[in-house]
């Protein structure tokens, strides 16, 4: 015997779905064809990367695989970038729909988000695969954390999507500014050096952002005995539940605003 469901949940579920199946059309194409590019395009984004770090023989500061430690590193700065990124782009190309009473701004970006977490795991999940085969040898030290930390960075990258898409919504010129902003974050984010390498002051200010963090679970949880002296999970997830607080507080004071930009 199923299970009745409220009305408004029933109608929200089919404004997600609706959304969803709209955000899957439009971005594929008729015959799903451009659904293959989406996925592929974080995945080529990190095989391009990867395939530099290791014609250019950068050494690995721990382990005997590069392939495994910069595939490990670029990963989480690729699944922060993609959802984080669709999601402003989302709220954006969607304004149309918010004029349906049904539909709000929240809704959006929660399907988009939806969407981009499942495509973020499933090329996470490709990335290992693929590790494995190359290497012969993934074999990871807390293979949970390692799934933990990248689910932790999808929920970073729809918490920084969330609030820049809100931005970016009233101040238009902010999706450039979005967009300028990610070298910065890549460069910062530890992926192109070992933060342990460098001295103590300059590691913490570094700690404070949570990408770095991010990159720094995946590591810690793969290789035994790397350094932990900067690790802080708890970090990672309340920084991002502070910025969907935050952005949930700010949309709903804001709304009339919102609606009217």
């Amino acid at each position: 015997m199923s299970v009745p469901v409220a009305p408004s949940l029933q109608v929200w579920l089919n404004v997600i779905n609706a959304l969803l199946l709209r955000d899957i059309r439009v971005r594929a194409g008729k015959f799903y064809t451009g659904y293959i590019v989406i996925f592929l395009m974080p995945f080529l984004h990190l095989g391009v990367v990867l395939i530099v770090f290791i014609a250019t023989n950068r050494i690995p500061p721990v382990g005997t695989e590069p392939v495994i430690f910069f595939g490990l590193s670029i990963l989480p700065f690729v699944v922060f970038l993609y959802p984080s990124r669709q999601i402003v782009v989302g709220l954006a190309a969607n304004r149309p729909l918010l004029y349906f009473p049904r539909v709000k701004i929240m809704d959006v970006i929660f399907a988009r988000g939806l969407l981009e977490t499942a495509n973020g795991i499933t090329v996470s999940a490709v990335v290992f695969l693929v590790l494995l085969v190359v290497t012969g040898e993934f074999s990871p030290r807390d293979p949970f954390g390692v799934v933990c930390s990248v689910l932790l960075t999808l929920y970073l990258g729809y918490a920084y999507g969330l609030v820049n898409a809100l931005i970016a919504h009233i101040f238009h010129f902010w999706h450039y500014a979005f967009n300028v902003g990610f070298p910065l974050l890549w460069l910062l984010s530890g992926v192109l050096f070992n933060p342990h390498a460098l001295p103590s002051a300059y590691k913490e200010y570094l700690a404070y952002n949570p990408l770095l963090q991010c990159v720094e679970y995946i590591r810690y949880s793969y290789y035994e005995g790397y350094p932990d002296d900067i690790l802080n999970v708890p970090y990672i997830f309340w920084t991002a539940t502070t910025m969907i607080a935050l952005g949930l507080v700010v949309e709903r004071g804001l709304r009339r605003v919102f609606l009217s930009a």
